[in-house]
């Protein structure tokens, strides 16, 4: 696996080594009832192919290398469970990491079956809802686990505080405007303790394939 990260200038480079990879996803979550987030975050599982140093992350590594592609709250929660299990985890955010995200900006509320909601019902609400644009076995996956991975946050140390059918994050929101933002700082706090790396302001612009395996991914940090 190489990852490059092109800098403005005269075309420098930094390459950080090569890897066989594979390629994984987080589930985000849904938004007031009305839609099934379906933009997920690219976790990629690296795995060392020889012994070779990495440029710019210090000494020969043996373990397993994470990547996360996007400093959201569905990111964010991969990269500190990844940490959390003994990988090397590095986030790409396109800004500082966790404000220049859909999560930051939302509502800072989550539907969930909790307080007296059952999966089931939780499930047939946001298909109605959805209008039919939602798919409805990501959907099953987001009513049956959803309770668990945000009481899993809370344990952490997030601020949730959780109602019937819901789940309010709003009480560390800095303004209106960002409900989630208060959100996704504590979850950035929580990463950095877990040993999480960030790449800032960069954006991931391609990931290469290469025998219908992930063999690079390229990134520009354009500020």
């Amino acid at each position: 696996m190489k990852v490059s990260v092109k800098y403005p200038g005269p075309g420098f480079n930094r390459r950080f080594g090569i890897f066989d990879a594979y390629r994984g996803f987080f589930i985000s979550e849904s938004w007031a009832m009305l839609f099934l987030i379906s933009s997920l975050p690219s976790v990629i599982i690296l795995t060392l192919k020889t012994n070779s140093k990495i440029i710019g992350w210090g000494d020969q590594m043996a373990q397993k290398k994470v990547i996360v592609v996007g400093a959201g709250g569905a990111g964010l929660t991969a990269a500190i469970e990844a940490a959390m299990a003994g990988a090397d985890v590095t986030v790409i955010s396109k800004t500082s990491a966790g404000l220049g995200t859909c999560t930051a900006y939302g509502a800072g509320f989550f539907t969930l079956p909790v307080c007296g909601v059952s999966p089931k019902e939780h499930f047939a609400k946001t298909i109605e809802v959805g209008k039919g644009i939602n798919d409805p076995s990501l959907v099953k996956i987001l009513s049956e686990t959803s309770e668990e991975s945000l009481k899993r946050l809370s344990e952490l140390g997030v601020k949730i505080e959780f109602t019937r059918g819901s789940a309010n994050t709003r009480s560390t929101a800095p303004n209106e405007l960002m409900g989630g933002a208060g959100f996704v700082v504590q979850l950035v706090e929580i990463a950095k303790r877990s040993n999480v790396k960030f790449i800032e302001w960069t954006v991931v612009t391609s990931l290469d394939l290469t025998k219908e395996k992930i063999s690079g991914v390229s990134a520009v940090a354009w500020r």
